[in-house]
């Protein structure tokens, strides 16, 4: 920023330019940075280091950038991994607030930013008299990664710098579903190919891959690679009501299309039924995948629980996703407290269904904590959530389920043990379900059965 002598206003300039770093400038940049022979006037004080360190750095990924930092927003996206490390001023010099605050010199950063660096840097004062350092790897500029046929082996591309074909060393972790590490690989590649085969153990849910140089200093790095062999769907009108209205006056509502059930298939479909699958595995296999009958075997390797755990949240979270529109849910469980209201309400995706949690005096422990986290999901999010409790010493309720519209399905266990232990949930046949969801109604209905949780 200048000021013009005969004017008397300020005026922004930006300089692009190549800078030489040195140790001494990096320690300390906003007392000796110069551009040539002019040094640069930094309009902070009482500098500090993001890490408190200027040799820690920060890591940002080429893929799975998670948008929630500013910093990564501001930069340009790459290819492979950047290095990053900024020092801000905790203190602004006199007046230079002031200036900021101009809609004159607002729209000259705007004008500028946007020519010189691709984004509007007026939108980002939090980062105004900061000195970003971002460093990318020499070598190459990007990873090409695809899986071999079998499953079991993947293919790497490596797109390199101008005049650079550095030996490069590969660690490739295999892991499960559970983020559970399978194998551990190392590959070398030479300094004549660009296009590399590395076979690995067995088969993999998703790797993580990191290149090191010849020196083992890390170059890039790359987590949860996935390779996506096909797209399940389904799709329905929810949430709203469609009435068509006549010229004559007449209305209809609109048959609302909900897909049958059976995910609709993007790329590599594995058939349902096949006369050759007749074991009961495949028989097992269709029961899960249509949420009839699925049991939890409550193994104690830690690995197992995660799985299982993992797999209880999905069926649940499935069954709560599949309420149309405003339709009711009631959750009748009288141990169902903040744990399960965390694991599974507060990640379901309809807001405008109501959901009837009904618990219980004698099972639910810290009432204060589950009826907040209910009131905070009410009133952020916009949620339709209430909470009940049986009354009594001896809860009318022992089994648990969960009716979503007109469909209900018996759990062994409460919900904030779904998957710890040995256990089953089970779809009730459609014939018995309407005693049940009347059974639930009335319950909610008496105020001698249930009282309104506070």
């Amino acid at each position: 920023m200048a000021q013009n002598r005969k004017t008397g206003k300020d005026k922004v300039f930006i300089a692009v330019d190549h800078v030489m770093l040195t140790e001494e400038m990096l320690k300390e940049p906003w007392n000796n940075f110069k551009v040539g022979d002019d040094e640069i006037i930094s309009c902070g004080s009482g500098y500090e280091w993001k890490n408190h360190d200027p040799y820690t750095i920060e890591v940002i990924p080429a893929e799975g950038r998670s948008g929630k930092s500013e910093l990564e927003s501001l930069l340009p996206h790459r290819n492979c991994s950047s290095f990053v490390n900024y020092c801000k001023p905790t203190e602004w010099d006199d007046g230079f607030q002031d200036v900021l605050k101009s809609s004159r010199i607002k729209a000259q950063i705007k004008e500028l930013s946007e020519k010189n660096l691709g984004y509007d840097l007026s939108q980002h004062e939090n980062f105004y008299g900061a000195y970003i350092f971002v460093a990318y790897n020499p070598i190459f500029n990007a990873l090409g990664l695809r899986e071999g046929s079998d499953g079991k082996s993947i293919y790497c591309r490596v797109n390199y710098k101008e005049g650079r074909h550095d030996k490069l060393k590969f660690e490739i972790l295999g892991k499960d579903n559970a983020d559970s590490v399978i194998f551990k690989n190392e590959y070398y590649t030479n300094e004549v190919a660009f296009l590399y085969f590395f076979p690995l153990e067995t088969s993999f849910h998703h790797l993580d891959v990191t290149v090191y140089d010849k020196d083992a200093v890390i170059l890039d790095y790359y987590q949860y690679v996935t390779f996506i062999h096909s797209i399940s769907y389904s799709f329905g009108i929810k949430d709203k009501e469609l009435i068509i209205k006549e010229g004559n006056g007449s209305s209809h509502v609109v048959e609302k299309f909900v897909s049958d059930g059976i995910p609709m298939v993007i790329g590599k479909k594995i058939p349902l039924h096949s006369i050759w699958d007749t074991s009961d595995e495949f028989a097992y296999r269709k029961l899960e995948q249509n949420l009839d009958f699925i049991f939890f075997d409550g193994g104690k390797d830690e690995n197992v629980q995660k799985n299982n755990i993992s797999k209880a949240k999905n069926s649940v979270l499935r069954i709560l996703n599949s309420v149309r529109g405003t339709d009711i849910c009631y959750i009748c469980d009288p141990y169902f407290d903040s744990t399960a209201f965390q694991n599974y309400i507060w990640e379901t995706k309809s807001l405008s269904m109501q959901i009837r949690i009904i618990s219980s005096k004698q099972g639910l422990k810290n009432r204060e904590e589950l009826k907040g986290l209910i009131d905070q999901y009410n009133h952020e999010i916009g949620g339709h959530v209430q909470c009940r409790l049986l009354r009594g010493e001896d809860s009318l309720l022992h089994d648990r389920f969960i009716i979503a519209g007109d469909k209900v399905w018996m759990l062994g266990c409460s919900l904030n043990m779904l998957g710890k232990r040995a256990t089953t949930l089970i779809r009730v046949p459609n014939a018995y379900c309407k005693k049940m969801i009347t059974t639930a109604q009335e319950w909610w209905d008496d105020d001698k059965t249930t009282e309104e949780l506070q």
